[in-house]
């Protein structure tokens, strides 16, 4: 896909017909604030296109050519419409905006006056300043090479909320994920649970549940082989019990021929139910958590998922284990397309 793909950006099947597309744009427009008239107007002009069968047609082409990215401008030619601009200014708030711009004018000179006076005492102070001055300076370049790099994604990046519901469309199946799990933080599980970095297939069981009082809810058998398979009688289970903000509660141990029940907090009536397999996901920038290498598939970002379970409770959040990590992580949805 190449450009803004209005699919991932408004969570549009792309096997649906245009008249059910439109219905859903519909559905979406009038749930937007009607002072919005910029959303609103870019709704409109994806109704305009994936509710037509020709527009969507030559839209669709258009999205497959490496040559020509769709932008904007392209959305506004296919639906035959002016591009959606942010609305103009009352003269209320025009002049509150001079009032704004003169003021940084203001604060922009005084700030150049400060630097010069700084530069100053700075190159009268010797070698080291000098240094440190180049050292900023560097920082400040590769500050302004990040700026561009996120300059050049599309737009929509800059607003998409994606909830936890749509983990399921992170997954691999006959193409490429338009969403993907983004790892946020990683937590450290007691060392019980050191074993499961060993595991290949899905945690039998589930692996992670969400109890009622929003906690999660952890659980290793330390020679269960995924499911369809028997737990060898001498396997022992471990069940762990998570805050949402990943500290450990509580750590339980129990055998298998053990009928004793663990005494573990009551089930969430609304808790999701896990998925697992390969799904696409990133480490999120500046998390500093690496994907383990025994996760990867044979594609960019395909990895194996032993459990990811979306909190019941915060929209947002995906809790997930991987193969070949001991660790438990705290994740978000997020559209592929934005991730560098």
């Amino acid at each position: 896909m190449h450009g803004i793909d209005l699919y991932a950006v408004y969570r549009l099947d792309r096997s649906q017909p245009p008249e059910a597309l439109a219905a859903q744009l519909t559905t979406q427009l009038n749930r937007t604030d009607p002072r919005d008239t910029l959303t609103r107007s870019r709704i409109d002009t994806a109704r305009a296109i994936l509710g037509d069968p020709q527009r969507r047609a030559a839209y669709d082409r258009q999205l497959g050519d490496p040559s020509a990215p769709v932008t904007e401008e392209v959305l506004a030619r296919i639906a035959g419409r002016p591009m959606p601009t942010a609305p103009r200014l009352s003269l209320r708030e025009q002049f509150a905006s001079t009032q704004v711009k003169i003021v940084g004018a203001v604060t922009a000179a005084l700030a150049i006056v400060l630097v010069v006076a700084i530069t100053a005492v700075a190159c009268s102070g010797g070698g080291d300043d000098a240094s440190t001055a180049t050292s900023g300076d560097a920082s400040t370049a590769n500050g302004g090479s990040r700026s561009s790099s996120a300059s050049s994604l599309p737009s929509y990046c800059n607003t998409a909320n994606i909830e936890n519901s749509d983990v399921e469309d992170a997954k691999w199946d006959d193409g490429s994920p338009i969403r993907s799990i983004v790892l946020d933080k990683a937590f450290d599980l007691p060392a019980e649970f050191d074993g499961l970095s060993t595991y290949t297939d899905a945690v039998a069981g589930g692996g992670l549940t969400q109890y009622q009082d929003h906690s999660i809810g952890v659980r290793y058998d330390t020679k269960a082989r995924g499911f369809g398979y028997m737990t060898p009688t001498d396997s022992v289970e471990y069940a762990a019990v998570v805050s949402p903000d990943g500290r450990v509660i509580s750590v339980q141990r129990k055998s298998a021929d053990d009928n004793t029940p663990l005494n573990l907090p009551p089930k969430s009536d609304l808790r999701n139910d896990p998925v697992y397999g390969y799904f696409s996901v990133a480490a999120a920038d500046g998390s500093g958590i690496t994907v383990p290498a025994a996760a990867a598939g044979n594609k960019p970002r395909m990895n194996y998922v032993l459990t990811a379970l979306a909190d019941a409770y915060d929209e947002n959040a995906v809790w997930v284990l991987l193969r070949g990590s001991p660790d438990l992580y705290k994740a978000h949805v997020a559209i592929t397309q934005c991730l560098r």
